[in-house]
This record gives C-alpha cells, structure tokens and sequence, in this order.
C-alpha cells in the first residue's frame, strides 16, 4: 500500500502533497458527516438536514477535484477550490442549523489561513485571508441575526463542530511545522491575524460568558425574589384567616352557645355573629360552629349536616387541642361552584382550658389567584393540583410530564424546563410557617417567565459584543495589511542587497529611507558591506598581525608560568607585557586583604618605580581600575578624553586610550591589569582579548606563587613543631622538659619566655 501510493505521488512537489493532504482531510471530514445526517435525517425528516447532505456530497466532490489538481501540481488552483468550497459550506450550514455559527466560522477562517498559508504567497495569499475573514464574519451574522426557521439537531450540533475543530487543529498543527517555510508577508499577516482573532474571539467569548452570567443571575434573583415575596403573601394571608377564626373562637358568646349546644342544640342566636364576621370576610364563604360531640351550633349554611363527627376538619382540630389548625388541600364545592379550602380551629371554654367545640370557614381560593396573578406565580398543592396565575380560580390536575419536569429543578429549586406548553424559566419554593398546619400543607410556589423572555437581553447583548468584534477585526484586517507593507517593503529593499552581497558585489547598498530600527538595520547593513569591503581588502595583513600578536601572547604566558615568587611574576608582567606590544605604559593592581583597594604591586618604566614608592592604590570602584576589580569584567577607553570616569595620572601626561583588565579566579578578583597607549584608539576590542588572555595566566601564576608561600611556610612550621618535640622527648625529668619547650617556643616566636615551678606541700 505504501509503495502504491508513492508511486501515485512520485511525480508531485512537496507544495502539491501539502495541499494534497489537506484536500484528502476535507474528503475524509465529509465522509464521517454524511452517514451522521443521514442519522439525523431519519429521526427528524427536517429538509434541513436533507440539504446538508447535499452540502457534504459537494464539499467532497470539490475537494476530489482539488486532490487530482494537487497531484498534477496545480497547487493555486487546488488551494482556490478548497479555500473556495469551504467558503461556501459553513455559510450554508449556519443557514440551515442554529448554534453552529460560531464554531464554524472560527473553524473556516483558521483553516483557510493555514491554506493560504501552506501554499499562497503575496496578493493572491492576501485575498484569501480577507475573503475567508468575510465569510466567517457571515456565518456568525447568520447564525445570530437569522430570522427564518432554523433546526437544532443534537446529533448535527455535537458532532459537526467536534469533526470541524479536529479538522482545523490537525491543519494548524501541520502548519505549525511548516511556519518557518511562509514568505515574510505571509508569516507576518497571518501572525498578525490569528492572535488578532484568537485574543478579540477569547475578549469576545470570556465578556459574552460573564454577561449571559451576570443576567442570568439576575434573573434568576429576580424570579427567586418574586417567589418569596408570593409565597410570604400566601402564607400571611392564611395566618389572617387563622387570627380571625382565632378571634371569633375565643368570644366569650360563642363559647358559651358552643358549650349549651350539648343540652339546647342548634343556637340560632349565633348564627348572627357568624353572618357578621362573615360579611366583614367575603372570602368566609361558610362558618360553621360545631359542639363537642360532632354536633351542629350554628352555621351560615344552611344545608350544613347536623352532625360533623366524621369530617377531617372536625376530628383533628378536636384531636389536636387548643391551639391546632386544620387546613385541607384544596376542593371544589358544587353549592358554590367554585374552588375553596377548609379552615378549623378548637373552641375552648371560657377562662377554661377544655375545648367545648370546632370553628370552621370554607375559604375561596380567589384570594390566593389574586396574588398569584399579581406576582406571575402559579400554586402547586401537595395533592400534584396546581393553580395557574392566568387562570383565576381554577385549580387543574398537573400530568406526569409536567410533574416530571418540576422534579428535574436544581436543589435550589431553579431551572429552565418545558413548563405549560414551552421552555421557561422557573423558580420553586415551599411555603414555610412557625404554623404547623400552614408548614404541613407543603405547598410549593413557581414563579416563572418565558425563556424567550429571559434570554431577549442575553441575546441582546451577545449580539452587541460579537458586533464590536467583529467591528475590531475588520480594523485588525486592514491595518495588519498596512503594517505589513510598511514592514516589508524597506526588508524586501535589504534582501535584495544582500543577495547582491552574498553573490559578491561588495558594493550594494540597501536604499531604505525610513529611520525606525529598519532603517538602523540598513545603515548597520551598509557599514557591515563597506567593512566586508575593506576586510577582503586587508584581511591578509590583519591575519598576519593578529598571528603575531598571538604568538607573542603565548611566549609570554609561557614564560610567566615559570615563575614562582610573585614580587618577580608582577614585574615581568608589565614588562613582558609592554615589550611584546610597545604599549606606552603597563602596571598591576592587587587586591588587599579586606578587598577595599587595589594596591598597585608593579608597573613599567619611571612612572611606575614612583608610583610603587608612593604606595599608590586605588579605591575599589573608583576610576577603571577600580571598576574592573568591582565588576570583574575589562574595561575599553578608546579615548580617554571623552570619558567622565577616567582618573587621570600626572605621571603619565601622554595617556590617550586605556585597558583596565581584571585578574581573577572564576568570581574572585586578584587584581587588575592595566595597559595605556598614547593614540586615541591606539587599543581595540582585540586587545582586550589578548590581555584577558594573559591575566587569565597571571591569575593563575600569582596563586602558585602565593601557595608556594603557604606551602614553605607550613612545611618550617611543622619542621620547627618537629625539632621542639625531639628536643622535650631526650629530657629526663618535667621540669626539664617544660624548660624546653618554652625556651624552644620562645625562641620560635622571638620572644622571651620562662616558667617557675611551686614545690608541692608535705603533708604528713
């Protein structure tokens, strides 16, 4: 297979396998998308997805012909069809499927740069940049401005990105490779659009996330804020109506009718107070008083049974005792044809802790739609019933999808679900009360909006941060074109003449007239050819005498490394040194002891005998000696005259150009070696090279003199310590012996020394 396809290729440049390759990717792309809408198509039957099928075959087709064009080595014209097709394809697919565009339209321009990378140059390369910037700009504008029926297929929406970015991140790796073989121009623009791209498409996308966010929040605030608020109202109101029936329970009236019900029975009398209270409350739509055996009292209903033993309301506000309340679930009452609750509380006997009877009100649930309807909040009842804030009054069975959808919310009760018939936002929370019977109904409050609604600002927004991005880039684009022919036009000027240069016409110039660090790289070019010219002229002489200063260097270093006693090693030094290269003065610093000051330890001719019976020495940092000792590095005063910190020396008048060169160890400075001449410029960067050259082997002599000391000097003393043992170990007696060894001492440190002995006591 591999020999098949070399031979198949044998005949193709490697731009045309490049491109190749890149129309062998886009076919092999169309074939994993086809077979997935096709998937899509048969779950959906959407034309949509018919005609993206359609689109795919295309997309292949071209990109076969371009493969066939790569192969003949028609490299432009394959480029042309593949960047041409792609052009095309994601348009299209952002008019047929939202929330697509995005993705590929990043998708498109990256892979058309690389193209255009890979195998365009100049204008033409240029061209297809913009043109694939203006068709990824369209479909973004597409995909958000779209006004007809687009599909979102989840199928068609995970995969087609996920194969569109797999694609462009294989091309850009391959173009990554291959970046060092762009033109200048390409390299530039490219350079300059892609970061453009990525950093105002990463601005772009990072302020777009913290806006949906941010609304998002708010809304969600909003929504959790209002669901509070209905259901403090709910809760408040039933906590009214249990203060009222609290109040009429606890009439001294009524707890004295309640009580002799047991022996007069139904208290018409009563009936009055209930009517009252009744009239003042229009939402009581019946009060009932009932007696302690179940019995009727009094009610304002008069087809009201006489007995209430066996009802929920009158068996747990009796069961539970003073204090209990009894609400029901809601309930539809056909004498009323509306939708109410029951409300009971216990009757206690007056001044008495025993209960005597039941209170209950049928409430209308109307109050409660009122403020469902104010807030935009629906009520949904434990037994799954909900009442909806457009509905007034009307209490409906929730289905098991709705259910379903209800129970799929966050922890925190929030969520985007399909709530009555569309997408909604919606926030659920409990009704909660220090009242056990309100805290037992566990109702639930949804307060909801339509997620058109909710995401109409986040939309908004979205739209005007992708504006402005989009607004930059174009800028981007065309001062990226600008920049680079102000960039290219003086490198293109420079590399002309030095081809001219590299095919040995030494006198080509670069005509560049801009001043920026171009225009200095072309001056620097210029001189560079006139010093290559003269160079050639010289070089022979320059070789020669850079030979000779070579030799003598290593004559001298050698010599130097033979020389044991630093006092001798210093002064032929500076002599060695002024011999060999006919400076006008040599002489050397040492450090001292505490590494403040560089003592000068020799130096050449007259001055330098004058300077050493002065004692001459210069502060560390101060003048060049002292520098070079402060920085360990040399130091190139090519005319001392125009430098400021240059120390001048009475001794030597003639002093035109110095070398300060330090003499160290690795990190540690011994010294410095200094060299004058007396022609402004009369010492160079080369002879800086061969007195760091010699000092290096200075540094070295210096501190085998100086171990060679250490050495002499520990070998007397264990020499001495030697002797002095000898000495001790041929006496007789301590006494002696300790006589020895301080004379010996003594005389080893030239001091005068001596030891008594006191006689020990005889004790008896």
């Amino acid at each position: 297979m591999k020999l098949w396809f070399s031979n198949f290729v044998k005949d193709t440049t490697p731009l045309g396998l490049r491109i190749f390759y890149i129309a062998l990717l886009f076919i092999l792309s169309a074939a994993c998308s086809i077979p997935l809408n096709y998937l899509a198509y048969q779950q959906t039957g959407a034309w949509q997805v018919f005609a993206s099928i359609f689109n795919l075959i295309l997309l292949a087709v071209v990109s076969g012909y371009a493969l066939y064009l790569a192969r003949k080595n028609q490299v432009k014209a394959a480029a042309g069809y593949l960047i041409g097709i792609a052009c095309f394809f994601i348009p299209f697919n952002s008019v047929l499927f939202s929330d697509l565009g995005l993705v590929l339209g990043l998708s498109l321009f990256l892979t058309n740069t690389v193209i255009a990378g890979q195998t365009l140059e100049g204008r033409p390369a240029f061209i297809a940049l913009i043109a694939s910037l203006l068709f990824s700009l369209l479909a973004i504008f597409l995909d958000l401005f779209a006004s007809w029926e687009r599909v979102a297929v989840p199928v068609i929406s995970n995969i087609i990105p996920f194969i569109a970015l797999t694609l462009t991140a294989i091309l850009i790796f391959i173009a990554v490779r291959q970046f060092p073989t762009y033109s200048l121009r390409t390299k530039l623009i490219t350079v300059l659009l892609s970061v453009a791209v990525i950093s105002i498409s990463a601005v772009s996308f990072a302020t777009d996330l913290s806006v949906t966010y941010q609304l998002n929040k708010t809304s969600r605030d909003n929504l959790s804020a209002l669901a509070s608020i209905t259901a403090g109202e709910i809760e408040n109101r039933l906590l009214q109506n249990a203060d009222r029936l609290n109040i009429l329970a606890l009439n001294k009236f009524v707890q004295d009718a309640t009580e002799m019900s047991e022996r007069d029975g139904v208290n018409n009398a009563l009936l009055t107070e209930l009517a009252e209270l009744q009239g003042s409350y229009p939402n009581f739509l019946e009060l009932t008083v009932i007696g302690a055996g179940g019995n009727l009292v009094s009610s304002t209903n008069e087809f009201s049974p006489l007995n209430h033993a066996n009802q929920p309301y009158w068996q747990t506000a009796w069961n539970d005792g003073a204090g209990a309340t009894y609400i029901s679930e809601p309930f539809f009452d056909e004498q009323t044809n509306d939708y109410m609750i029951e409300m009971a509380i216990p009757i206690p006997a007056h001044g008495e802790e025993r209960l005597v009877g039941v209170i209950m009100a049928k409430i209308n649930m109307r109050e409660f739609a009122d403020i469902l309807s104010k807030n935009q909040a629906d009520l949904l009842f434990a037994n799954n019933q909900l009442m909806a804030q457009e509905s007034v009054g009307l209490v409906q069975t929730l289905d098991a999808k709705s259910l379903s959808a209800i129970s799929s919310l966050t922890q925190e009760g929030f969520g985007e679900i399909n709530y009555r018939g569309g997408q909604r936002f919606v926030r659920a929370t409990k009704i909660t009360s220090p009242n056990e019977a309100i805290q037992n109904l566990n109702w639930t409050v949804l307060a909801h909006r339509e997620s058109a609604v909710i995401r109409a600002p986040i939309e908004s927004a979205t739209r005007t941060i992708f504006l402005t991005a989009i607004l930059i880039l174009l800028v981007v684009v065309f001062t990226a074109f600008l920049i680079g022919n102000q960039f290219l036009r003086p490198i293109e000027s420079l590399t002309s003449a030095a081809k001219k240069l590299a095919k040995g016409d030494f006198t080509a110039k670069a005509h560049v007239t801009v001043t920026d660090e171009i225009g200095a790289l072309a001056t620097t070019f210029n001189t560079m050819a006139t010093q290559v010219n003269d160079l050639i002229n010289t070089l022979e002489q320059r070789v020669a005498d850079r030979t000779k200063a070579l030799a003598t260097s290593t004559e001298v270093s050698r010599r130097l490394s033979t020389i044991l006693d630093e006092e001798r090693l210093v002064s032929e030094i500076v002599n060695q040194v002024q011999n060999a290269f006919h400076y006008y003065h040599v002489h050397i610093y040492l450090m001292d002891d505490k590494e403040e000051k560089l003592i000068m330890a020799g130096g050449t001719g007259e001055a330098g005998s004058v300077m050493l019976s002065r004692k001459h020495f210069i502060p560390k940092g101060k003048g060049l000696v002292g520098r070079a000792g402060e920085t360990n590095t040399p130091i190139l005063v090519s005319d001392t005259a125009k430098n400021p910190d240059w120390l001048p020396n009475p001794l030597l008048p003639e002093t035109k150009s110095e070398i300060a060169v330090p003499i160290s160890l690795g990190e540690r400075v011994l010294g410095v070696l200094d060299v004058q001449q007396n022609i402004v410029d009369g010492l160079k960067r080369e002879d800086v090279d061969l007195l760091q050259s010699i000092a290096n082997q200075a540094a070295i002599a210096i501190q085998n003199a100086r171990t060679l000391v250490e050495v002499q000097k520990r070998a007397a003393r264990e020499q001495m310590v030697a002797s002095i043992n000898q000495k001790i170990v041929s006496e007789t007696s301590i006494e002696s012996a300790l006589q020895v060894a301080v004379r010996e001492i003594g005389r080893a440190f030239g001091a005068q020394t001596q030891i008594k002995l006191k006689p020990q006591n005889k004790q008896n």
